[in-house]
């Protein structure tokens, strides 16, 4: 399959298939799905950190929205067979077999699957409500998918806080 970066363009190039479909989980949801290599472990980016999920729910949601984007892909072409072609598919791929087989192949595709030990690596970064915080240089930094991040201090950090009881206790060890 030939990809680009044009929407439309990328559309006409996926097949009717359970592949088709895995691709188009794969291409649609990589930025905010992740998988540990199984269909009932995922990380899902919820815009602060990679949120854990020891169940489906999470790909099951990505995967209607997958279904949902066949009968757009659908409408959107000009081609009168494939229009017909890819209605008949959206509705094929609303079985429950055709949803659980796109998530069990997306799950083992090599641009969503990552290991639980690539997360929270840098431990010199705390993420906090408002940033991420780098022990190291002392500065906030701002939340990205890419660190791979999925614990969350549920506090904003605040570089000229005052700490007087940490501060006396340092000063008494």
């Amino acid at each position: 399959m030939t990809t680009t970066n044009s929407k439309n363009d990328n559309q006409s190039n996926y097949e009717s298939t359970d592949m088709g479909n895995m691709n188009r989980l794969v291409d649609q949801h990589k930025d905010t799905l992740k998988s540990t290599g199984t269909p009932s472990s995922w990380f899902v980016w919820d815009g602060m950190r990679w949120k854990y999920c020891s169940n489906i729910t999470q790909a099951t949601q990505k995967a209607f929205e997958v279904v949902k984007s066949i009968k757009t892909e659908a409408l959107e072409t000009s081609d009168i067979f494939k229009k017909q072609e890819l209605l008949k598919w959206s509705k094929q791929s609303q079985s429950n077999n055709k949803i659980l087989s796109m998530i069990n192949m997306a799950s083992k595709h090599e641009d969503i699957v990552v290991s639980i030990s690539d997360f929270d690596k840098d431990i010199s970064l705390i993420n906090c409500l408002n940033g991420v915080v780098d022990l190291k240089s002392k500065t906030l930094l701002g939340i990205h998918k890419h660190r791979l991040i999925s614990k969350l201090a549920n506090v904003s950090y605040n570089s000229s806080a005052k700490a007087p009881v940490f501060i006396n206790f340092i000063n008494q060890v």
